[in-house]
Parts: C-alpha cells; sequence; structure tokens
C-alpha cells in the first residue's frame, strides 16, 4: 500500500512515523541500543504525534545492529497503557532478535495484539487487518 508520512520524530534511537495509512513506523537506528531512557523518550514522542488517537505500531530496524534492551522492554511491559494502540507488529532480521522477541512474548501477555514477521510486508498487511478490524468494533458500538 502506498502512504505518505504525515509527521516524524527523531530520537537518538528510532526515527518515528505516523503515516497516512494508520500506522506508525518505528524505525531503529543502527548500531543503536533502546535502554529504559530511550523508551520513556519514545513513548513521549509517540503521544505527541498521535495526540490521543489509537494506531498500529510496526517495530523495524534497518539492519540487525538496533536492539531493545532488557530495561527498555521491561519498561514498555509495565507502561502498556502509556499511548494508545491497536496492535503492535515487530520485523526482525536475524534469529538472536527473533528469538528474544519470542521468548518475550511467552512469558510477558501483551495487553494489545502483539506479532512477529520476518519481512515488513507481512507486518503491514497484519497491520491493516487490525485496524480494519479496530474500525468495524467502533462502528458496531
Amino acid at each position: 500500500m502506498n502512504f505518505k508520512i504525515l509527521k516524524q520524530s527523531e530520537t537518538k534511537s528510532v526515527t518515528i512515523q505516523l503515516c497516512s495509512d494508520g500506522v506508525v513506523r518505528v524505525i531503529g537506528k543502527p548500531q543503536e541500543t533502546m535502554d529504559e531512557e530511550q523508551m520513556k523518550l519514545n513513548i513521549k514522542a509517540y503521544n505527541s504525534l498521535i495526540e490521543g488517537k489509537s494506531y498500529a505500531f510496526m517495530y523495524y530496524s534497518l539492519d540487525d545492529t538496533f536492539v531493545f534492551g532488557s530495561d527498555a522492554i521491561k519498561y514498555a511491559k509495565a507502561n502498556q497503557h502509556s499511548f494508545p494502540k491497536i496492535c503492535i507488529a515487530v520485523v526482525t532480521k536475524s534469529l538472536a532478535q527473533k528469538i528474544v522477541a519470542n521468548f518475550y512474548l511467552k512469558i510477558s501477555p501483551q495487553l494489545s495484539p502483539l506479532k512477529i514477521f520476518n519481512s515488513i510486508s507481512d507486518a503491514e498487511n497484519w497491520c491493516y487487518e487490525q485496524i480494519e478490524k479496530f474500525n468495524t468494533a467502533k462502528v458496531c458500538k
């Protein structure tokens, strides 16, 4: 699907893009490790961009050198309500990233749908499905 970047923000660890297709793309920067402090700054940036509206979030990196630190993951888990979201798609580039992500999912249930993918296009398609479900549920209320 074609989309336009409506708003963009940068932090030390990521580029955050609010896109016209209803997906917020969080792109990890090469050679960066997101720690708890960076996660807090990123969540502030998310909230500034989305202005209280719910979007699908898709996390990926340009290469396999970007890492979510365990303290960032713990903080995100403990603060799941810190920004509204429809779902979270995570695209992994390496086997190590996938193992860590799958382990995290098994031991730490999410309040929002979260799924791990090998490709950006699969993650986007799943996000579009989740957006459609969210919008249908909203209309039915």
